[in-house]
Formats: structure tokens, C-alpha cells, sequence
């Protein structure tokens, strides 16, 4: 191994700046991993760091070059430009670059990415290479091959041809290039690539860092390899423990010094003001040391040398007791890529639209789609510029790849305050729906058929306290609802709970169940993004609603979808009205509760009807006007002149519970808006 890399060094290899010449201290080899997206105004510290621009978060660490991540390199060609402008003061410069299109588009292709970067080199000669990000895990994934590689490089043009390619690998990976292991296709995508991104994750793999550099050495000798330091142990959910830190920061530098490898990038996207200040100073006491000649101040205080390096130990468990951190906002995030999960390619599926679903075109789901790229961008930028004491609760569905994106995106953005809630308690038995008053039977009849397969699972605790809130709300409310669609809201929502308790205990977090705050959001808005906070919220003893946030969501109502949301108005009783306009300009309004329980009873809003034709719809089939139609069951509501309008709980408890659309045709958006403000609110 050591041959190998003295051959390296001696042809010039793996020390080369961009425009060719060697690199002379250990500082020329640093980067920093820039994440636009994350940027907020105004000046930062080593405490804000990750709220920092590109170029100020370059300046924080004292390094001179500048990998530009997060959404890659923007579709828009002023937002790149203006982005390039930002950081032109760096010495080296690599742009992560992504598929041409958005969701429903053949996965990569990128000329459009390209000629952006032919376009930029011409100007700007520090533009050495792009960045292929995550290949070996969601790229292997989802197809990518070498193939893909060699197109990209056949497009590189003019100065762009001097653009080298990089990819990023994950050491957990490698273990598909052991020999008699099947490598999906990897190592002929390493063979093309011009330089490999070694990450790590785990900090728990830090101690095999030279190993598994080692690794790829044995396999591709003359390929150029950069390390990735992560700062916080993303796999582990924790900081990074100190000892780890300084164990890859100076093996990394012994490396470096042997020419064994080419960089050295600094990822960190969450702040830890303390890894960050002994990570700038370490730079500060190395930066100038010239390549091939350690100094012999490596043991300065605050810094390991390598050969204190085998007192970190693979058993290591420092993450057993994470430090406390109060939680003042949470945000319960549902089901965010429902309408790309079903693409088939560049289609969406059948069943989805005429003739399979009458009323409903191609163009409706597709829309929706849309409407759903957008919203993903909107919550990574959220999970971005998430404050210190406040946590993300995700609810994934599926394994498709935006869902897995958005999953690995939240991780490495919030670390341990990201908390992903997986499974659900599942329904009870279909045939309980057919017995009389199956209620009053699950309450009273352990003998019941499929009653112990059910509650398994379920904490005798919790199974006592769901058994008297269902008898307290049947004593308030009446026995008179579905019990397998109800069952699956409240032993889930119970379960989830204690899910969520469960990991913040682990991961050494607390709120304090009077004064947090919350945000609900997801797909689709008046469906699972409602229905599953509404009796979490007091399952979790929170005292305050949980906010519906329809900007931060998708609705299938084709007239919300291309319309306009306007506002969200508390009315009490924890009654939110929600206001658009629709594509015709007409205002539209929806009535919701911010959280319920089963005990609570059904609120009606009652709106005047006179000075304006109201339609009542609902989100079926992507909009179906319910009232006024030829015998409508909603009729009976119409009382006094007045439309009597149930206000949505979301809990699947039947009666007049629903999602209920009033569209006012004939009134302007603002007397609309007081006429609904204003409705009265019944029992």
C-alpha cells in the first residue's frame, strides 16, 4: 500500500490543484461543504455555522476551497449565476450537480446541468470538478450505472472538458467490492469516475477510516480519493464524540502528509459550537504545514497526534447518555410523497384517471404531482432552517426514492432532532364492522374473536387508558360509529405517541408539555396530515393544537391545487378557517379542528346563505361538488337560510365528521371572509 501511494506522489497524482499544479500545504487540500439552501441573513459565528452562506462558512473555518451541495447546482441560470458570484473568492470550487428534470422525468440526464457548467467554466477556471452525490447508496438504488458517467463526460465542452468528475461512496458500501460479493454495478461506476468522495456516516466506522481508504486503494490504484469529515455522528444520532473527532481529523492529516490522499472535506450541517471551535483550531495549527512534512507541534493541546490513536476503541458507547436539549417547537411532517410513489416512469398509474376513474384526467394527477415537487423543496428548505430547540417528527411512506431522500436530507440536516415514526398499529378485525353494537362488545367481551391478536402488542397501561377514554366517550357521545376506521386512529395515534416519547428519551430530549409549540403539514392535507396529529397531539399531553400549514402541503382538490391559499383564522374552541381563492378567482374556505379527542363533540358553523350562491365539495375524485346537486343528503343542513356546515375533526369517527368545501360564487373574497369569520359555531 505504501508502494503504491509513493508511486502516486512521485507521477504527480493526487495532490493537483485545478489548474495543475501541486498543492503545497495542508490547507490547499481543505474544503467546505457549502449548502445554499441552508443560508440565512446576517452575520454567523462557529455557533450558527450551518445557517451560514458558502463563502462565510469557508471564512469561519479558515478554508480556501468549496464543494456547492445541498440542491446542487440551481435550473435557473440567474440563480446559478448569483450563487457563482458568491463564492468567485474561492481558490478551488466543485458543483454537485442533479437530474435535468423533477418527479415523472427518466431518471439521469443532465444536459441541462451540464451546459450550466460549460457555461460557468469559461468564466470561472477555479470550477474543477462536479459532484456526483450519494452514488452508492440512493444512485445505486434507483439505476444508476457507468453509463450515466461517460454520458455526462461526453457533453463536457470548451473549458468544461477540463471538469472532473466526482462521486461520493459511503464506506458502508464497500462491502460490495469484497471479492465473490455482487457490487450492484459500483465498481465499474468508480472506474469512471475521476476522484471518489469517501464518507463515513457512522461514527462508530471512524476507527476504520485508513482501512477502508486501504480498501479502495487495493481495488482502483490510481484513483484519486477525498475524505469526508462529517462533525456529527449522523448514523449514531449524536455528536460526534471527541475523541472520534480528533481520530479522523488526524488521520486524515497523516494521510494527506503520505500523499495517499487528495482532500480533505469538512461537512458539518448542524451546530456544534464545540467540535466547531476545536475543528477551526486544528485547521489554524496544521493549515501551513507543508505537504509530505508534518510539524512536530502535533501534540499541542486540544489535538491528537497518530500515535495516540489506538485508545479509541471500537466498543466505544458515549452516545449511552446524549446531552439534555429542550425542544420548544415541534414539526409533525405526514406523508410527503404520495402522488410521486405512484409514478410509473413518465406516467402516473392507471387506475389513477379516466377511464379506470371517471371524472378524473391524466392532467389532474400530474398537477397534483407538481404542486408536490415544489412542497418537497419547500420542507427540505424548512428542515434547513430548523432552530437549534426545535425537532422534526416524520411519518415516511414508502421506500421510493424522494421519500428515502427527504428521510436522509431531514437526518443530516437536524441530526438526533429528527425522529422518524414508522409502522402503524394496523386495523382490527374487517368483520367486527358487522356485529351489533361492536363497541360495547370490545369493551365488555374478552372472549371476542380477534380482540387479543388486536390489543398485542399494546402495553397493558395503554390498553386500560384507551379502554376508558372509548366507555367515557360512548357515555358522552353514544356508541354510534365505526369501529374499524375510528380503532385505526386512536391505537395508532396512542402507539405513535409512545413511540415518540420513547426516542426522545433516548436521544436525551424534552419539551415541556405546557408552552411547546407545533406545526402539522403533509399529504394530503385534509386527509393524513390532519387525521394523524388531531389525537396525537393529546396522546403527546400537548396543551397547544398543533397548526395545520397548508403551504407545506398537498391537497388533491384540483381547485386548491391551481388556486390560491390566502390565510388561516383561529376562531377558538381550537376551530381554524382556512381561505383561498380557487382558479377562477372564487374565495373558498374550509372549517377544521387543530386537535380532538373522542369525547369531543361535532361543532357545526352556521353561514348565511343569503347574498351569495355556496357550493359546498369535497376533495373526492379531485373535487366533487356535494351541494346544491339533485338529492343531496346535505339538504338537511340548509336550516333558517343558513348552511349548517360540519366542522372537521379528521378522526374517522363517521356521523357528519368530513372535509366539507365552501365555495361562495357571487361575493367577493372579503365579504366571504367576514361571513365565514362571523358564522356561528354550534354543537
Amino acid at each position: 500500500m505504501e508502494v503504491s501511494s509513493t508511486c502516486r506522489a512521485a507521477n504527480g497524482e493526487g495532490t493537483q490543484t485545478s489548474q495543475g499544479s501541486q498543492s503545497k500545504v495542508v490547507r490547499d487540500l481543505l474544503w467546505i461543504w457549502g449548502n445554499p439552501e441552508m443560508a440565512s441573513p446576517g452575520k454567523h459565528s462557529l455557533a450558527t455555522y450551518a445557517q451560514a452562506g458558502p463563502a462565510e462558512r469557508a471564512r469561519l473555518l479558515g478554508v480556501p476551497n468549496i464543494v456547492m451541495t445541498g440542491f446542487g447546482l440551481p435550473k435557473d441560470d440567474d440563480v446559478a449565476d448569483r450563487l457563482m458570484r458568491s463564492v468567485t473568492d474561492s481558490n478551488r470550487l466543485v458543483w454537485q450537480i442533479t437530474t435535468d428534470g423533477e418527479l415523472g422525468v427518466t431518471p439521469f440526464v443532465y444536459q441541462h446541468s451540464i451546459s450550466q457548467i460549460n457555461r460557468l467554466a469559461e468564466e470561472n477556471r477555479q470550477i474543477e470538478a462536479i459532484l456526483l452525490n450519494d452514488l452508492s447508496t440512493i444512485g445505486l438504488r434507483h439505476g444508476f450505472k457507468s453509463k450515466h458517467i461517460h454520458g455526462i463526460r461526453q457533453l463536457l465542452k470548451g473549458p468544461g472538458r477540463e471538469v472532473k468528475i466526482w462521486g461520493r461512496v459511503y464506506v458502508s458500501s464497500l462491502a460490495f467490492l469484497l471479492d465473490g460479493a455482487s457490487d450492484y454495478g459500483l465498481g465499474d461506476i468508480i472506474k469512471q469516475l475521476d476522484a471518489v468522495v469517501l464518507a463515513t456516516w457512522d461514527a462508530k466506522d471512524v476507527v476504520d477510516l485508513e482501512a477502508n481508504l486501504a480498501h479502495l486503494e487495493r481495488l482502483y490504484a490510481k484513483k484519486r480519493i477525498v475524505i469526508s469529515l462529517d462533525l456529527y455522528d449522523y448514523g449514531g444520532q449524536r455528536r460526534m464524540p471527541q475523541e472520534l473527532l480528533e481520530l479522523q481529523c488526524e488521520t486524515a492529516l497523516r494521510l494527506a502528509h503520505a500523499g495517499r490522499i487528495d482532500g480533505i472535506v469538512f461537512t458539518p450541517v448542524i451546530n456544534d459550537p464545540q467540535a466547531m471551535a476545536w475543528t477551526t483550531q486544528w485547521i489554524k495549527r496544521v493549515g501551513d504545514q507543508k505537504l509530505g512534512s508534518p510539524e512536530v507541534g502535533a501534540r499541542e493541546k486540544g489535538a491528537t497526534s497518530g500515535s495516540d490513536t489506538p485508545r479509541v476503541k471500537r466498543s466505544s458507547k458515549s452516545n449511552s447518555n446524549p446531552e439534555p436539549l429542550t425542544i420548544n417547537k415541534l414539526y409533525f411532517m405526514y406523508h410527503p410523497v404520495c402522488w410521486s410513489m405512484g409514478m410509473n416512469g413518465n406516467e402516473p398509474p392507471a387506475h389513477a384517471y379516466e377511464p379506470a376513474l371517471p371524472g378524473v384526467s391524466k392532467q389532474d394527477y400530474m398537477n397534483t404531482l407538481q404542486r408536490e415537487v415544489l412542497t418537497v423543496r419547500r420542507q427540505q428548505q424548512l428542515m434547513s432552517r430548523l432552530k437549534f430547540d426545535e425537532a422534526l417528527i416524520l411519518f415516511p411512506i414508502s421506500e421510493n426514492k424522494t421519500m428515502q431522500d427527504l428521510e436522509q436530507y431531514a437526518t443530516r440536516a437536524l441530526g438526533r432532532r429528527c425522529i422518524i415514526v414508522r409502522g402503524v398499529h394496523g386495523s382490527p378485525p374487517a368483520a367486527w364492522a358487522e356485529l351489533s353494537n361492536p363497541l360495547e362488545r370490545f369493551l365488555n367481551d374478552d372472549n371476542l374473536e380477534g380482540k387479543a391478536e388486536y390489543l398485542k402488542g399494546v402495553p397493558p397501561q395503554i390498553r386500560a387508558e384507551l379502554e376508558t377514554e372509548i366507555r367515557q366517550a360512548c357515555q358522552m357521545r353514544g356508541c354510534d360509529w365505526p369501529i374499524v376506521s375510528a380503532f385505526d386512529v386512536i391505537f395508532t395515534s396512542r402507539m405513535w405517541a409512545l413511540q415518540i416519547e420513547n426516542e426522545f428519551r433516548k436521544r436525551g430530549l424534552s419539551y415541556d408539555p405546557a408552552i411547546v409549540k407545533s406545526v402539522a403539514y403533509g399529504e394530503g392535507f385534509e386527509q393524513c396530515a390532519t387525521t394523524w396529529k388531531a389525537m396525537l397531539i393529546p396522546y403527546l399531553g400537548l396543551a397547544l393544537p398543533a397548526e395545520g400549514d397548508y403551504r407545506l402541503s398537498v391537497s388533491g382538490a384540483r381547485f386548491l391545487t391551481q388556486g390560491e391559499f390566502k390565510e388561516q383564522i383561529k376562531l377558538g374552541r381550537n376551530i381554524r378557517l382556512f381561505l383561498w381563492t380557487d382558479p377562477r378567482g372564487r374565495p373558498v374556505g374550509l372549517y377544521m379542528r387543530s386537535r380532538c379527542q373522542l369525547k369531543d363533540p361535532q361543532f357545526y358553523a352556521h353561514v348565511p346563505l343569503e347574498g351569495m350562491s355556496l357550493e359546498i365539495w369535497s376533495v373526492s375524485s379531485y373535487g366533487t361538488k356535494l351541494w346544491p346537486t339533485e338529492d343531496s343528503r346535505l339538504d338537511k343542513w340548509v336550516q333558517d337560510r343558513h348552511m349548517k356546515v360540519p366542522v372537521y375533526n379528521g378522526i374517522r369517527k363517521g356521523g357528519d365528521d368530513g372535509s366539507y368545501y365552501l365555495i361562495g360564487n357571487g361575493i367577493s373574497f372579503d365579504d366571504f371572509r367576514v361571513r365565514l369569520v362571523q358564522a356561528l359555531i354550534s354543537e
